[in-house]
């Protein structure tokens, strides 16, 4: 159904918001009628305000109104757009007894016609030609002089064939456009689906092979310690395998949330952060709040992405390089900005801190500048915080 009303709008004109082509129509419009005025106003009996000639004064304003209103509602869902037709074809047929040496009432009404079947469905076209036919008669007393009535509707059906041939163009040329706009939509679909049915194989090769690996490596440090735990003088060595189950431990949580990501991960920035904070405190066990606003905000899916992955790499540095540190996190929301606060204190176990290039915060900033917003991390209050501001629309909003 959608498809067919977008077909139907591309024939009627309907939505077109091309102001040339608009402009165009409207001097055409203009300009015939300019034409047909000119020709009635220099051909015997002309215009004036009695007989013939006031007649076609009458016929060429009611002509104009009826063509010139039909120009002004055609791409409305107006009754009133239907009314001016008929009018036009009144119009055209009270010029007729004073233009028949020009025959311009009868130019008029074909034009009416014309534009009524290049437009309008072909059943109400057909009925408006009818009624052009019986006013032409009737306007140029058909049962007195056949000639002229002849020519007349052989005329109107010529516009009647005419108009339909020129709609029959333009909705093959829409319908060409609607499958090709569909062929574009399915191609995009399937290359959308076969992106996802690829992420999701990677995320089932991760987990099952690296996540599985990482889980067993980690059972087998703990059994590990477990028996250097028992042995005289081995405290070094019992640190080493500690720091490598910790880093195995963080090299499982990471490669969790990497098949989450893959997978697609569809909660909210508030329920992410829960979870953040959840898995960290159950880790570490130190004070860690979270502060969110009252009401929920719909972000832009970029910013919710870029702010789940900033937070990410905040807590994966806090584990890194401030191990065992308390952390407060904090989301406020106003109407043009959304903040996001990490903020650390100092770190309990020095001895599990690791050392890096910094290239995740890179990477983070860039992805947050590409937002038009901004990020700064520094020392505050014996601790560390990375802080970040996003416009919650784009210019364009």
């Amino acid at each position: 159904m959608e498809a067919m009303r977008a077909v139907q709008a591309v024939v009627s004109g309907e939505g077109r918001s091309d102001k040339l082509a608009v402009a165009v129509r409207w001097i055409v419009r203009v300009g015939l009628l300019l034409v047909l005025a000119y020709t009635v106003a220099v051909t015997p009996p002309g215009l004036g305000t009695h007989g013939l000639a006031g007649l076609n004064l009458l016929g060429l304003l009611v002509g104009a109104a009826g063509w010139l209103g039909w120009g002004a509602l055609r791409d409305r869902e107006s009754p009133l757009r239907l009314i001016a037709l008929p009018i036009g074809v009144v119009g055209g047929a009270l010029l007729v007894p004073g233009t028949a040496g020009s025959d311009v009432g009868v130019i008029l009404v074909c034009l009416v016609v014309l534009a009524a079947a290049s437009a309008l469905e072909p059943g109400p076209a057909a009925v408006l030609a009818v009624v052009a036919i019986v006013a032409l008669a009737l306007a140029e007393r058909f049962w007195d002089n056949l000639l002229p009535g002849g020519f007349a509707v052989l005329a109107v059906a010529a516009s009647y064939l005419g108009g339909i041939v020129r709609r029959q163009r333009k909705l093959h040329h829409a319908q060409t456009e609607l499958l090709l706009v569909e062929t574009q939509v399915a191609k995009e679909e399937q290359a959308r689906a076969a992106a996802l049915d690829e992420r999701a194989r990677i995320a089932r090769e991760i987990h099952d092979v690296l996540a599985h690996s990482l889980g067993g490596l980690i059972v087998q440090l703990e059994a590990a310690d477990a028996l250097l735990e028992k042995v005289p003088g081995a405290d070094k060595a019992r640190s080493c395998v500690v720091r490598a189950r910790s880093l195995a431990g963080e090299g499982l949580t990471e490669t969790r949330r990497a098949v989450s990501a893959l997978r697609g991960d569809k909660r909210s920035l508030p329920e992410f952060l829960t979870t953040l904070v959840e898995d960290y405190q159950a880790d570490v066990d130190v004070p860690v709040s979270l502060d969110l606003p009252a009401e929920q905000v719909e972000l832009r899916p970029e910013v919710t992405l870029a702010l789940q992955r900033l937070s990410q790499e905040a807590m994966t540095n806090v584990r890194r390089h401030a191990p065992g540190a308390p952390v407060a996190i904090s989301l406020s929301v106003d109407e043009s900005w959304v903040e996001l606060v990490v903020h650390n204190g100092e770190p309990t176990n020095m001895e599990r801190a690791t050392t890096g290039g910094g290239y995740g915060l890179i990477g983070m900033r860039e992805r947050i500048e590409q937002l038009s917003g901004t990020l700064d991390a520094a020392p505050e209050n014996q601790g560390w915080t990375v802080r970040t501001r996003v416009p919650l629309r784009t210019e364009g909003d």
